[in-house]
C-alpha cells in the first residue's frame, strides 16, 4: 500500500488598527472659564520636550490648569501650557519650545 502525503497550507492575515488621538475631546477648564483641549501629562511633556515629572511639578505649583478624571488620571489644559511658556512662568518650557522651533527651522532649511 502506497502512503499518501497531504500538505495543508494555512495563510493568515491580521490587520491591526490602533487609534489614539493626540488631543482629547474639548472640555471645560474652570480656570480659563471656557472650553479648551486637555491632554494627558505624558502628552503635555512630549509637546514641550520636558519630563512628565516637570509637568506634575508645574501642576503642583498651580502654573498649569488641570482636571482629574473620575479614574484619577491628570489632564492638562493646553491653553495654560502654552500661555505659561509664553509668559515665562515656566522658563524650562519656554526654553524647550525655543529648542523645538530651532530644530524645525533647521529641518525646513534642509528641504
Amino acid at each position: 500500500m502506497k502512503k499518501r502525503r497531504v500538505e495543508v497550507m494555512i495563510e493568515t492575515h491580521q490587520t491591526w488598527i490602533i487609534r489614539k488621538p493626540y488631543f482629547s475631546a474639548p472640555a471645560w477648564c474652570q480656570e480659563c472659564a471656557r472650553t479648551v483641549r486637555l491632554v494627558t501629562a505624558d502628552e503635555a511633556a512630549r509637546l514641550v520636550c520636558q519630563s512628565t515629572r516637570t509637568i506634575y511639578r508645574l501642576v503642583e505649583e498651580r502654573r498649569l490648569h488641570y482636571r482629574e478624571t473620575p479614574g484619577g488620571s491628570l489632564l492638562v489644559c493646553l491653553d495654560s501650557l502654552f500661555a505659561g511658556a509664553a509668559a515665562h512662568t515656566a522658563p524650562e518650557i519656554l526654553a524647550a519650545l525655543e529648542r523645538g522651533n530651532a530644530t524645525r527651522r533647521d529641518h525646513n532649511q534642509e528641504t
